[in-house]
């Protein structure tokens, strides 16, 4: 069944969006234990591995609409 996100999240990430400034990529910290998140707007695209404060809201957005519609296989 396909899920779409209701008309309140879609403002929400687009409220996100609108805040969001990609930057630049960080290069990967020493060992094996992190998380690297990439974001892609706009024709631009950056990797991080600390959590820039202009990412915060949509990271969040993201992971309250994956959480809500996630289903398993």
């Amino acid at each position: 069944m396909d899920k779409c996100l209701t008309g309140k999240e879609e403002r929400r990430l687009r409220t996100a969006l609108s805040g969001l400034r990609v930057g630049r990529s960080e290069p990967a910290p020493r060992g094996a234990d992190f998380l690297k998140y990439t974001l892609a707007h706009k024709g631009h695209r950056a990797s991080r591995y600390t959590l820039p404060k202009s990412w915060q809201p949509m990271v969040r957005q993201l992971d309250a609409a994956m959480t809500k519609y996630w289903a398993p296989d």
